[in-house]
């Protein structure tokens, strides 16, 4: 209690004390330039805070240094706080006694930066500015520098550009924090978003466990995988467990911002990694191919890349079976390459779902000619003329052409009848071939005779020619 009130009070009665002996008895500070004190406030006006701390004169709080104040610090206090102020103006020669607000509360906020530091806690501060360096951010009146190299969202940026821009957003924000380094003499208040997280991490990873299923937020893509924001803690998705299909980069299934469904796969809480799998909480493709399809039907695909056994046809979904060479339709000595290229899009007939091995067996063989136009025909597709009726294709199936036959040449009874006249004249044809084949070797055989009679006739005419001569001799 001051002087002032002091006199006040024996003025109203409540004393009967002399007002000499009182001025002797009160005892009073003797004010130092540089003192933290603490005092309380009397009054709080437009230009001038006027606040007792203990001296013959109450101290003041000038203007300029209410101007250096925060509008949110002066909202708060009002008469009767108790406050800590710094002593910038002893009342020497007649001068008053000015205190400054700010450095008295910058004071206590030192002090409160080192029992923060002792007892390792996390404090939640708002970020000021930025440099090149890192961010500032708030703590009471004093301002925590946190470097780059402790900032949680910086960690996967390496362009300088991007992490500029990534701080530049964050003002105004608020950050959990750690002290590292606390010197009010050197005036040096460092801190780690880094070690807060990572405390936080700990105590997330303690209430997540294995096999666990759970959402999260995806925060970050590289080519490998994507990290998924667990609610404290980040977990990563490797690229091939993100989707049932064969991706080139995680983009093309999941972007920032998204909340996706994952499994937890593991837990590493000394190198604080957590494993997850998407792909898990996403429905099997075999089920559901083989929910919708059966042994015998028909199915379009891809082909996706071509072996010496055979062509690996994508069925969509992220299915891929196989159609063995000995399913595919070769024609006259072709090559698997000469027919089929990477790409083609094919109609197949489904042999063979094994659910468990994940497996799908596909024959192109077994597709009809007609099965085929029908389908092309379906996709606005124009075979052309040699496709229709190529040259060495296997011919359809007995049913097939036993209904185009009935529908070009009439009933099935007449076909049959027609097919045995041509069978009888077949016969009648053979037969003939034969009499004349008799005939013409009867034909030879008189030759023959004819021949010998020949040289039998002229036989005696040599005989007789000789007589002649021997006659005439």
């Amino acid at each position: 209690m001051n002087l002032t009130k002091q006199l006040s009070e024996n003025s109203n009665g409540r004393s009967n004390v002399p007002f000499a002996q009182l001025l002797e008895e009160y005892t009073y500070i003797r004010p130092q330039r540089g003192q933290i004190v603490q005092g309380e406030i009397l009054r709080v006006e437009d230009d001038v805070i006027y606040i007792d701390i203990g001296a013959k004169r109450d101290a003041q709080v000038p203007h300029a240094e209410l101007a250096d104040l925060d509008e949110n610090i002066l909202d708060q206090i009002s008469r009767g706080d108790k406050v800590p102020v710094f002593i910038t103006q002893t009342p020497s020669n007649g001068e008053n006694l000015r205190v400054s607000l700010k450095k008295g509360l910058q004071k206590k906020d030192w002090d409160a930066a080192v029992e923060v530091l002792a007892d390792d806690e996390i404090v939640k501060c708002e970020v000021a500015h930025y440099n090149k360096g890192g961010v500032l951010v708030k703590f009471g009146q004093l301002e925590g520098f946190v470097p780059n190299s402790h900032i949680t969202e910086l960690r996967h940026l390496r362009d300088m550009n991007e992490r500029q821009a990534v701080k530049a957003r964050m003002v105004g924000e608020t950050m959990p924090c750690k002290f590292l380094e606390v010197d009010q003499q050197k005036n040096r208040l460092v801190m780690s978003e880094k070690q807060a997280q990572s405390a936080r991490e700990e105590k997330r990873l303690l209430e997540l466990s294995i096999g666990q299923a759970t959402e999260g937020i995806v925060v970050h893509l590289t080519d490998f995988g994507a990290f998924v924001d667990l609610g404290g803690v980040d977990g990563l998705v490797h690229i091939s467990s993100l989707s049932h299909e064969r991706i080139d980069h995680p983009r093309e299934v999941v972007e920032v911002g998204e909340k996706i469904e994952v499994l937890i796969e593991d837990i590493d809480i000394e190198r604080q990694r957590i494993s997850l799998n998407r792909r898990a909480m996403l429905p099997n493709p075999w089920e559901t191919f083989a929910n919708n399809h059966r042994i015998g039907d028909l199915v379009s695909g891809v082909v996706e890349s071509m072996a010496d056994f055979g062509l690996f046809i994508n069925v969509g979904g992220g299915l891929v079976g196989l159609a063995h060479i000995s399913e595919l339709s070769l024609f006259g000595g072709a090559q698997l390459e000469d027919v089929y290229q990477q790409g083609d899009t094919v109609l197949c007939r489904i042999i063979d779902i094994d659910i468990d091995r994940g497996r799908l067996s596909l024959s192109l063989k077994q597709v009809s000619i007609q099965e085929e136009l029908d389908w092309m025909a379906k996709h606005g597709e124009q075979p052309d003329a040699e496709a229709e009726a190529p040259m060495d294709a296997e011919p359809e199936t007995g049913d097939e052409v036993v209904s185009e036959g009935v529908q070009e040449n009439g009933t099935l009874e007449e076909l049959e009848a027609g097919a045995d006249l041509e069978s009888n004249a077949d016969v009648e044809i053979e037969a003939e071939a034969d009499s004349e084949a008799d005939a013409e070797i009867e034909v030879e055989v008189e030759t023959e005779e004819t021949v010998d009679v020949e040289e039998d006739i002229d036989a005696p005419d040599v005989a007789e020619s000789e007589t002649e001569e021997a006659v005439t001799a």
